[in-house]
């Protein structure tokens, strides 16, 4: 488990992520549904951000209804460098880096269509 110096530190860089990949700075490729990867050449580097859905960990009663006290769904996000993991954070160690981790799994998606939308127009007769 991360201290909350480490949660702020990964939240912070986690932020600069999400803003890189909407200016187009990191640009990712869709490996699966759930998954997506950056790469850079040199040096060699690599990153994967992965959805993983999950059952509902508890139910309760609140106001006489079921509710869901975990919603099902969990994020990670993994660094390599040229053959090693070097880093591995998994949403479902903090409630605060698996919103962020969706976040940013939201701005590539939307990123990814906004291309597949372009490329649709480019390719259509005018």
């Amino acid at each position: 488990m991360s201290t909350p110096q480490e949660i702020n530190e990964l939240s912070a860089e986690l932020d600069a992520i999400k803003v890189s990949t909407e200016a187009g700075t990191l640009e990712w490729v869709k490996a699966n549904p759930a998954t997506f990867v950056w790469a850079r050449p040199l040096p060699p580097a690599r990153m994967t951000l992965q959805r993983i859905e999950t059952p509902p960990t508890a139910v309760v009663m609140l106001r006489g209804q079921p509710t869901v006290v975990h919603r099902g769904k969990r994020f990670v996000l993994q660094a390599y460098d040229a053959a090693n993991l070097r880093l591995s954070i998994d949403g479902g160690e903090s409630e605060e880096l698996n919103q962020k981790m969706e976040q940013l799994f939201d701005v590539i998606m939307s990123v990814q269509s906004r291309k597949g939308i372009e490329f649709l127009k480019s390719i259509l007769p005018k």
